[in-house]
């Protein structure tokens, strides 16, 4: 018994769209993997903020901002997808503190400690 073999038109266009289907999956997994590891902007100004208050207690019974988060015996994890630096300024009377990666995360946050927060990107 001769099989039937499928006419060409039909094979491309059962091709394409199992193709397609094959995109929209790999790029929807893509999608919540990437996004679900990276740290979202609220997510890191919890963290901030936290930070944000052991500075400003250290501030009042020291004078001035630590040289460093560890000098304050200050956590600065944010977790292991989100960046931190600190940067004192002035003596120690004023500090900028940045969450997150520009190049990795598309914003990062800063916190000054003369205008507050806002977005570099």
């Amino acid at each position: 018994m001769a099989r039937k073999r499928l006419p060409d038109s039909l094979m491309w266009s059962s091709g394409v769209v199992v193709t397609i289907f094959a995109a929209i999956y790999t790029c929807a997994c893509f999608t919540e993997r990437h996004c679900s590891t990276k740290p979202r902007h609220s997510e890191m100004k919890k963290v901030g903020m936290r930070v944000v208050q052991a500075l400003e207690a250290y501030r009042e019974s020291h004078g001035a901002y630590p040289a460093t988060l560890e000098l304050a015996g200050i956590n600065a994890s944010c977790g292991d997808n989100c960046a931190l630096q600190y940067e004192v300024m002035h003596g120690g009377m004023k500090y900028r503190m940045y969450l997150g990666d520009i190049i990795d995360d598309g914003f990062s946050l800063v916190y000054d400690s003369e205008s507050g927060w806002y977005f570099d990107s």
